[in-house]
């Protein structure tokens, strides 16, 4: 968790989803099932969903949004599904970890990936190495 995040903000989380195609869109499916998971997560780890942005294929308006939301400081984590909901490019991960989820920067908590990036083991190491990234 950021060191410089007001206790009030501790727990208040920005969630997204994301599907390819609007084929997968049409179908409600993809979209309520990331949108469940979230919610159950955040209600499981007693965190505040504060807003939940989706995108459908490659307009990415809402992650824009949330990371906009992070950098603000009004929110201190962004919770996905999977990974691949927010990138499905290493070099573009690489820069998201660096400006908005490296050291002393929001936590990214991938539910499937059980990766956690201020929880330590895998998710902590994957955010310090990309975040150090040329």
């Amino acid at each position: 968790m950021p060191t410089n995040l007001p206790a009030n903000l501790a727990k208040r989380v920005i969630g997204y989803a994301h599907v390819a195609m609007d084929t997968q869109a049409q179908d409600d499916r993809p979209v309520e099932r990331q949108q469940r998971a979230i919610h159950a997560y955040c209600e499981d780890h007693d965190l505040i969903l504060v807003d939940l942005y989706m995108d459908v294929g490659k307009d990415r308006a809402g992650r824009q949004k949330a990371l906009a939301m992070l950098k603000s400081r009004s929110a201190r984590a962004l919770v996905l599904t999977t990974l691949d909901r927010l990138t499905r490019s290493w070099s573009e991960m690489v820069v998201l970890c660096a400006e908005y989820f490296g050291p002393g920067e929001s936590e990214l908590i991938s539910i499937c990936d059980a990766v956690g990036t201020r929880t330590g083991g895998l998710g902590a190491d994957l955010a310090r190495l990309l975040a150090r990234a040329p």
